[in-house]
């Protein structure tokens, strides 16, 4: 039987359950025997954990890509291997593996191995939202040019002259609630 290679990487946070339900998935659906790489630079983050006790459990392999001195007490069963770059070793030691981080755009890690996969046309699948494709761009995006600031500032008490007491708290009240809807949309998106 073929093996399949899938490789964890990144920081980035999910639930202990989704985590295992979307590798159990994984590794079922494409009837192989699987094996699970981890890669991490000196202390794997907690999905990576979940991921090798998950392993674990099923009889699968773990491989581990990280730096000397690196804090392994979570694998005691797991093969090791010392790297400079252990993300990106993992990917030039099994460029057919399966990539899936644990996204995080401010982990450095996360972003290397997204690059690689770029420029190797791999898929990199974010672990974080269901094993959906990573499309987060790591190119250095041109700055974007602010609007030039109106010569003459505007000001609400001009624009409110003449107007009577009642229709000014009316544009008040609306403008309140607004602003009011505005920030519990965004904190709902949290």
């Amino acid at each position: 039987m073929d093996k399949l290679y899938v490789l964890i990487a990144g920081t980035g946070v999910t639930s202990r359950a989704n985590l295992e339900a979307l590798v159990e998935d994984y590794f079922y659906a494409k009837n192989k025997e699987a094996v699970l790489l981890l890669a991490f630079d000196k202390t794997p983050s907690q999905g990576q954990i979940f991921a090798a006790q998950y392993a674990k459990d099923k009889g699968k392999d773990v491989v581990i890509f990280c730096q000397e001195g690196a804090n392994l007490t979570s694998f005691p069963t797991a093969s090791f291997t010392n790297s400079k770059s252990p993300t990106l070793d993992a990917l030039k030691n099994y460029p057919e593996a399966t990539v899936m981080l644990l996204w995080d755009d401010s982990d450095a890690n996360c972003l290397s191995a997204l690059e690689f996969c770029k420029e190797n046309d791999i898929k990199a699948f974010n672990l974080c939202e269901g094993l959906t494709v990573v499309s987060v761009s790591v190119a250095k995006e041109e700055p974007i040019e602010e609007p030039e600031a109106p010569s003459k500032p505007v000001q609400l008490e001009v624009a409110f002259e003449g107007l009577p007491e009642a229709v000014k708290a009316k544009i008040e009240d609306v403008v309140v609630a607004a602003a009011r809807a505005a920030v519990q949309d965004a904190l709902k998106k949290l």
